[in-house]
Parts: structure tokens; C-alpha cells; sequence
């Protein structure tokens, strides 16, 4: 919602942003979502002369969660779970993101400014 207090801390997060840009830092996007694996027929059957009928299982499918890390130049980095995302998977993400971007990806920590999408 757009209340005075939401403003103001959108505000904040621009002019922080702003100013990493103008340090020429590299802005890492990171994002979460998950994909229902549950696939299901959409039309029910029967035998010749019945009525058709739909079964539907409770258990429903696995739940696929993907985290990302994006910047300017594309992919940085992600990973792939089953299951929902806990709190400690979320830290061991940004050590694991963290960690790749000092070993592999070319750039520096210390010109990096990391943004959680919510």
C-alpha cells in the first residue's frame, strides 16, 4: 500500500540504489519463486455407456523452488530445491551466491551491492 512509512522506505531504496550506481557497483537482483509439479488430466473417462468421472488424489505433486541471483549482464547464479524454502536455505543460498561470486564469476565482492526482490 501506498502509506507514508511505504514512501518513504521505497524511497530509501532508491536513493541507496542510486548511489551503488554511481559508485559503478554491480546491482545483483535476487528473487524466489515455485512451480507446482502436480499434472493432472483436465477431462475425466468412463466405460462405453457410463458417466465420466474425474478421480482426484489428495497427495497432489512436489513443489520445485528455484532461487536466483540476476545483475545487468544476465544469470549470475541459482539453485534448485524440492520442498519449501526455509530460512536456512535462503543463508546457505547467499553463502553458496556469495561464494561463486568471488571464485567464478569475475567479479569482486567488495563492488557488489545485493537486492532482494520481494
Amino acid at each position: 500500500m501506498n502509506t507514508p512509512l511505504n514512501k518513504k522506505k521505497r524511497r530509501e531504496y532508491l536513493v541507496q540504489l542510486q548511489e551503488y550506481q554511481v559508485a559503478n557497483k554491480t546491482i545483483l537482483h535476487m528473487d524466489e519463486t515455485n512451480f507446482s509439479l502436480w499434472a493432472t488430466r483436465t477431462r475425466g473417462h468412463s466405460l462405453k455407456g457410463k458417466r465420466a468421472v474425474k478421480n482426484v488424489f489428495d497427495e497432489g505433486g512436489h513443489n520445485m523452488h528455484v532461487i536466483k541471483c540476476i545483475c545487468a549482464l544476465g544469470l549470475v547464479y541459482f539453485e534448485t530445491r524440492f520442498g519449501s524454502n526455509r530460512y536456512a536455505n535462503t543463508n546457505e543460498f547467499i553463502r553458496n551466491l556469495l561464494r561463486h561470486v568471488h571464485l567464478e564469476s569475475g567479479l569482486t565482492l567488495n563492488n557488489v551491492g545485493l537486492v532482494l526482490v520481494q
